[in-house]
């Protein structure tokens, strides 16, 4: 699981997006990705869980909200493509948002799982994002599970813990 600030208020507590994706042709670069990208080129069918954590708003005022992104698959650049398929590109995205004025794009390893013959090792990490998203920001790190909200730890942590994907 991931933890991302991205721009804006999301209106919902829950989305998926089940977009494929795949190179973006207007990139000249070869850099970016876009959803539905050019066919027969690195596409592939892609699917991210996502939840909000919170709303708040960034040093600068611009609003933003945090997110839980869970990727049931693993396409180059999901994470920022399918955020931004949403409507709330990731702070700090260069490629995809041009946000120059955050110091380092948003979109954090949080939670891994990693499988092993001898057993799973689960990874948490602190909230690095507490420092940059003010007024109604729970804050995640060791005691993630308590600022979650139910439906979420359900949808996200439970199933860490019951599936190796």
């Amino acid at each position: 699981c991931y933890l991302a600030l991205v721009h804006g208020h999301v209106q919902w507590v829950q989305a998926v997006c089940e977009r494929a994706i795949g190179l973006d042709e207007s990139d000249e670069r070869g850099f970016r990705m876009a959803v539905d990208g050019a066919p027969g080129k690195h596409c592939g069918p892609a699917r991210t869980e996502c939840a909000l954590v919170g709303r708040g708003y960034l040093d600068d005022g611009r609003p933003a909200s945090k997110l839980l992104l869970r990727p049931l698959t693993g396409r180059r650049h999901q994470l920022r493509v399918h955020c931004l398929h949403l409507g709330h590109g990731i702070v700090g995205d260069v490629a995809y948002t041009g946000d120059t004025a955050a110091p380092r794009m948003m979109l954090h390893a949080w939670l891994l799982k990693l499988p092993l013959a001898a057993g799973s090792v689960t990874v948490e990490t602190s909230d690095p994002f507490l420092s940059y998203l003010h007024a109604a920001a729970p804050p995640l790190g060791t005691a993630a599970r308590d600022n979650v909200g139910e439906a979420e730890r359900r949808v996200f942590l439970s199933d860490v813990d019951a599936e190796d994907p």
